[in-house]
């Protein structure tokens, strides 16, 4: 990464659904308003966060309609990716097209709670990594 090259991250779709469940939203809102971070987005990941939210598990917490919004306007701000390559690198094989999105995006950090995708550290030189790890290092300082 350039030093005037925005901050290439992905979120996994579980950091989506944790800051609705959370109301959280404002350590995201952080992110997306900062012009040095790029947050990338592929079909397939909104696919899967269109999915689970359609669990009716989470209709305590969350209408469909609230969270397909605060989706809305979190894809506005993303920047989508055409995913071409296909990976087979992580256990769960659920969570490759993470490291298929890492790879042809060239992200810097993979943000995730996944224990499988937490266990390769790096992939393709993305860094893969929890969300209070990238905030203590972008935000802590």
């Amino acid at each position: 990464m350039a030093k005037n090259e925005p901050v290439k991250i992905i979120f996994d779709t579980n950091w989506y659904i944790s800051f609705l469940l959370t109301g959280r939203p404002k350590e995201l809102g952080k992110i997306l308003v900062r012009e040095n971070f790029e947050i990338l987005i592929s079909d397939k990941l909104v696919e899967e966060f269109n999915e689970v939210v359609a669990n009716r598990k989470f209709r305590k917490y969350f209408s469909k309609s609230r969270a397909r919004k605060y989706f809305r306007y979190i894809i506005s701000r993303c920047t989508f990716i055409d995913v071409k390559s296909l990976v087979a690198a992580c256990r769960d094989v659920k969570d490759n097209y993470l490291l298929a999105l890492a790879k042809d995006s060239k992200a810097d950090f993979l943000i995730t709670g996944d224990k499988d995708l937490l266990e390769i550290k790096i992939f393709e030189g993305t860094v893969i990594c929890t969300f209070s790890d990238f905030i203590h290092k972008y935000f802590k300082k």
